[in-house]
């Protein structure tokens, strides 16, 4: 958590990238240990589609930084194969192939069911919530400034 940073969500999104790039390139052909998103007071939502709700959910009265180790997201894709497959025809009936039906991505389907929720509850609703922690952060940090200026 970074409170009372003064980069925008923008700035604050390359540091992020920045951060994750040294900690790829401390790691080397391992890998990093950590998945890491970018969270800021100023992300706004559009609400096309659930991709561009993300920022808005990401929303945060203080710019952080979310750390997520790898392991665990692993695990949780442990049974959904994502990307290319190998299927030797031979030994499958081509018919029941096509009728078997995939679960999108992990991440997929993470931000249709936010977009689902959001969209129920409805995004004016959120805006204000996320309006009144982000007033009550600035009153809370005003009061201690003014709490130590003395």
């Amino acid at each position: 958590m970074f409170p009372r940073l003064s980069l925008d969500r923008l700035g604050f999104e390359r540091f992020v990238a920045r951060v994750r790039e040294l900690d790829a390139e401390r790691y080397g052909i391992e890998g990093p240990r950590m998945a890491m998103a970018a969270f800021h007071p100023e992300a706004e939502a559009r609400f096309g589609n659930p991709y561009q709700l993300v920022p808005f959910i990401r929303r945060t009265p203080d710019p952080t930084i979310q750390l997520v180790r790898r392991s665990v997201l692993e695990s949780l894709r442990q049974n959904h194969v994502e990307g290319t497959a190998w299927v030797d025809l031979s030994k499958v009936s081509v018919e029941e192939l096509l009728k078997k039906k995939t679960k999108p991505p992990l991440h997929e389907r993470i931000a249709e069911n936010n977009f689902e929720k959001l969209s129920e509850y409805g995004i004016d609703h959120a805006k204000a919530v996320l309006d009144e922690i982000r007033r009550d952060r600035d009153e809370t940090y005003g009061a201690i400034e003014m709490r130590y200026k003395k």
